[in-house]
């Protein structure tokens, strides 16, 4: 008669009831499964029921997986995949979409078969079943890990980007996504979407951005100044990531359109008799101002659409913004620094940017009486013109595209300034800086 030894009566930490299951015992599991000596950030134990029966322990690491980032996530999942207690693979591509990838855990599933080949599960609805079931746990996990601030600073930190890709890639989610991501605000704190909704103004039906290198350059840039003039907040996108979600989100929650202020028309909310009294008075303004504004727009034909009066300046005296629908500062500057990007076919079709004049400010002001009196042909007023442009670009984000050509136009105007001759330039030297000046036309 043979007698039979139950050598290992534990069963695996998923199948028991999560009652039964002490954090010890979980954040032990996590240090076995992920190689990590750090406890997870959150973990969710749960069972699914329905058309596909499975069981699932999933963790959110506190940091990314080694080499997370040189393999951009795209690369075998952490989650480990078994059949009836079986473990089948821990290779299936496809059951989490990219950004998700640092997720780990186990699914155990009963609605396959022990001899399940890939082939099979690429192609298996079950599959799909347990890929909506897994991510949306997921996210519920890192909306969870929001009611601890600190924990979901940390957390927000090292996987900012990986939500951001999310929002790129998963149009399903875009929306619970939109709501975990943070940004620097001109209120000087990191902000979502939903606490700058919460803090808007009564009257403020968008949620206004502006995207650049560096916080310090943004907070610096014309083109907050009447924003700012009426304490209206404003998201300063400084990743390279975050122009690109903006427009890909278009609005938050389906009802706050997200507004680009480097574009032009941009509408404020504000004192509506200010508003409408300003609108009577903007066609006056564009009459006084027509002579100049023909002036400019003929002198600097070769690098802007148009001259308008600005409504949107206080303290500067000129900016450049964005047409419609032609790129950003920002979206040039990060097409430049790619690989190749300044061959890039794109940047040559894109329409040029509009130039926004203050009609309060006294350059523009100096300006416009010497256009008056006829001395448009003056060289010093051609240089205004041009040091105008050039240094509304660089304020505006655009930079000069020809340093040498700035340079020998503020030489003019100093020498013009302090009443000195400028000396005379050889033939050489003209020679060269017509070749700068044509070579300053092309790069636009």
């Amino acid at each position: 008669m043979h007698e039979w030894t139950h050598l290992n009566s534990k069963r695996p930490i998923w199948v028991r009831p999560s009652s039964e299951v002490t954090e010890e015992e979980y954040n032990d599991f996590y240090k076995h499964l992920s190689k990590d000596w750090q406890d997870p950030a959150m973990y969710d134990h749960f069972k699914a029921e329905g058309a596909v029966n499975f069981k699932a322990l999933i963790y959110l690491p506190k940091r990314p997986p080694q080499g997370f980032w040189e393999s951009s996530g795209a690369k075998a999942n952490a989650l480990k995949l078994f059949v009836k207690r079986v473990f089948i693979t821990d290779n299936w591509e496809g059951i989490l979409p990219r950004y998700l990838s640092f997720l780990k855990g186990v699914v155990d599933c009963e609605n396959l078969d022990l001899n399940v080949s890939r082939e099979v599960l690429q192609q298996s609805k079950t599959l799909n079943v347990i890929k909506k079931k897994i991510v949306r746990k997921a996210l519920g996990l890192i909306q969870k890990l929001q009611d601890d601030e600190e924990k979901f600073d940390d957390f927000y930190k090292d996987f900012a980007k990986t939500l951001k890709y999310g929002v790129l890639e998963d149009g399903a989610n875009k929306v619970r996504l939109s709501k975990l991501l943070r940004f620097r605000s001109s209120n000087g704190n990191m902000t979502s979407f939903q606490d700058y909704v919460d803090r808007m103004r009564d009257d403020q039906k968008e949620i206004y951005y502006l995207a650049g290198e560096n916080e310090e350059a943004l907070k610096a840039s014309p083109l907050l100044e009447k924003l700012l003039d009426r304490n209206i907040e404003v998201l300063y996108l400084v990743d390279a990531l975050d122009e690109y979600v903006a427009q890909h989100l278009a609005k938050f929650d389906g009802k706050y359109a997200l507004t680009n202020v480097a574009r032009e028309g941009l509408k404020l909310p504000g004192d509506e008799e200010e508003d409408k009294e300003e609108e009577e008075k903007n066609k006056d303004i564009e009459e006084e101002f027509s002579d100049l504004l023909e002036f400019l727009s003929d002198e600097l034909k070769d690098s802007v659409r148009k001259v308008v009066v600005s409504r949107r300046l206080v303290n500067s005296p000129a900016a450049l913004v964005a047409g419609s629908f032609g790129m950003t500062a920002n979206m040039e500057r990060i097409l430049r620094a790619q690989t190749l990007g300044d061959e890039d076919p794109s940047l040559h079709y894109q329409p040029k940017p509009v130039m926004e004049i203050n009609a309060k400010h006294d350059i523009v002001l100096s300006l416009k009486k010497m256009v008056e009196a006829q001395q448009t042909e003056d060289e010093t007023a051609k240089d205004i013109a041009q040091i105008l442009y050039d240094s509304s670009a660089v304020a505006s984000g655009y930079g000069i595209s020809n340093p040498s050509t700035f340079t020998g136009r503020m030489t003019r105007v100093l020498y013009k300034a302090l009443g000195l001759q400028q000396p005379a330039k050889t033939a050489e030297g003209q020679q060269q800086e017509k070749q700068a000046e044509g070579e300053d036309h092309d790069d636009l």
